[in-house]
């Protein structure tokens, strides 16, 4: 029981775009800034298997270096609303696809700006880490220790953004963004056995493309498409999955906001 303490404190689960704050002013930081932010956003997500899943973001930390080096760090937790498939195995590869599946986890990211140009810019972003997974196995094994298992994530790609639209004095914006990465993935041979019956390989590989739009600063709509292409050919995990997201962001989560020169 301690060590799952342990675990669920200090585990680390990789994050994609959806948790990212996007970056609105288009220049070279002269200040760093450091934020803490509480109950700061919820999102819904529907995924080609059928799942529909609830996140929230419990805590957020981020800091910002004058080079605008970005760190965050995230309390998350993911709730199934509804499972799609009649397949234990699919189910559980829907928790797998999503970057914030996981019943909790706490994610660390990491954003460097590359260049700025015209309302546009274009960043280098990674992550690592590990979550666990609750679902049912394949068989239907009992007991707590047999429904979850432990996934490690890691991935590193580019993050686009353009701002279409902005109007200060409304406070209203549109803006659009765009990541393509390259991901990995490991769990150990039992839980492969146990959730998928080897379809997956201990160490998957593939990649994972996100088109989304954010209006007003507070909502944003995103299309996930990710793949493990090292799947076994003649397995339903093969095959693309193609997820929708809509986060919320609430307005005023704020408990610490510090900027120095």
């Amino acid at each position: 029981m301690r060590q799952i303490f342990f675990f669920l404190i200090f585990s680390i689960s990789f994050s994609y775009s959806q948790l990212l704050d996007l970056d609105y002013s288009f220049k070279r930081k002269s200040e760093r800034l450091l934020k803490v932010d509480l109950l700061k956003q919820f999102m819904l997500s529907y995924d080609t298997n059928g799942s529909i899943g609830m996140t929230a973001e419990v805590i957020n930390i981020r800091y910002v270096s004058k080079k605008g080096t970005d760190l965050s760090f995230s309390l998350v937790g993911t709730q199934i609303l509804y499972f799609g498939s009649k397949s234990d195995k699919l189910n559980s590869f829907s928790q797998l696809m999503n970057p914030l599946g996981g019943r909790i986890g706490s994610i660390i990211s990491f954003s460097q700006p590359i260049s700025y140009k015209d309302k546009t810019s274009y960043s280098f972003t990674s992550s690592i880490g590990e979550r666990m997974i609750f679902s049912n196995p394949i068989g239907n094994s009992v007991g707590f220790g047999n429904r979850y298992f432990l996934n490690t994530h890691a991935s590193f790609g580019l993050f686009y953004q353009k701002l279409f639209n902005e109007n200060v004095l409304e406070n209203k914006s549109l803006m659009l963004w765009f990541s393509p990465q390259i991901i990995f993935a490991y769990s150990n041979k039992n839980d492969i056995k146990r959730f998928f019956l080897n379809d997956l390989k201990t160490n998957s590989y593939g990649y994972s493309s996100e088109l989304g739009l954010e209006y007003n600063k507070v909502l944003k709509i995103g299309l996930l498409l990710n793949q493990f292409i090292n799947t076994e050919n003649s397995s339903k995990l093969k095959s693309p999955t193609l997820r929708i997201t809509v986060n919320y962001k609430l307005k005023k989560t704020k408990i610490l906001d510090l900027n120095q020169q």
